[in-house]
């Protein structure tokens, strides 16, 4: 556990946390929550909906893909939500990042965060996310010691079923943000990335293979391979 994996954790019993409009929000642990252990699982996903947890939680998509994911025992799958604005001014004041809601470790800590596009509107509050994250916008500035940021829905106006460069008012927001963006179906899209990670991250703890040192300074063989997926062009999506 983090230093600010703890601060995370203390943060729900902070008396200036009372004050935070629906704490409810983003204390988590609800009936159906499923929280696996980090060091038990290959690949960490974070689910992120760039919009409150009420409305996160309405999306059929989100709960789906929440299911479909965590049903693999090799890969271990998040939420995270836009916090209210009272939080997001609380987190930046205390210097807290934003947290999921399992394990309220930092988003930063993960494998793969995943971006929901519903729809334009919600692209400030993706850079609201990362920015509280302490992920940096521009995917050329991420290098191997930053999550691989991923994105799909309604909002990424694709066709052909393929994961490819972002759409323009996505990619200006990031030039470009998201090194994949998926339209069609998300989960099969998902599970494309995720699965090669875990393929990559496989062969990256063989013996043979190099790993690169992460911003701590610790060999971290997840981190060495983000690279490689973020760069391997069009993924075909089945319907």
């Amino acid at each position: 556990m983090t230093d600010k994996t703890s601060k995370m954790d203390s943060m729900l019993n902070q008396s200036w946390f009372t004050g935070i409009t629906r704490p409810s929000r983003y204390v988590g642990a609800e009936i159906n929550a499923i929280t696996k252990d980090p060091t038990k699982t290959d690949v960490s996903v974070v689910l992120a909906f760039p919009d409150i947890y009420e409305v996160g939680m309405s999306h059929l998509g989100l709960k789906l893909l929440y299911h479909i994911l965590n049903s693999q025992t090799w890969l271990s799958a998040e939420r995270a939500f836009c916090p209210w604005v009272d939080l997001e001014k609380a987190l930046v004041a205390r210097e807290l990042p934003l947290a999921t809601m399992e394990s309220h470790r930092p988003l930063s800590d993960f494998d793969i965060v995943g971006f929901s596009l519903q729809h334009e509107l919600t692209f400030t509050n993706i850079l609201s996310m990362l920015a509280l994250s302490g992920i940096p916008f521009l995917s050329k500035e991420r290098g191997g010691v930053y999550p691989l940021v991923i994105a799909g829905g309604p909002a990424a106006d694709l066709g052909g079923g393929a994961v490819r460069p972002g759409p323009p008012a996505a990619a200006d927001a990031g030039r470009t943000g998201f090194p994949r963006i998926a339209g069609g179906a998300a989960g099969a899209a998902v599970q494309v990335v995720a699965g090669q990670v875990h393929a990559l991250v496989a062969a990256a703890l063989q013996p043979s293979a190099v790993a690169v040192a992460d911003a701590a300074g610790e060999a971290t063989a997840s981190r060495a391979v983000l690279a490689h997926v973020a760069g391997g062009g069009a993924v075909p999506i089945p319907f």
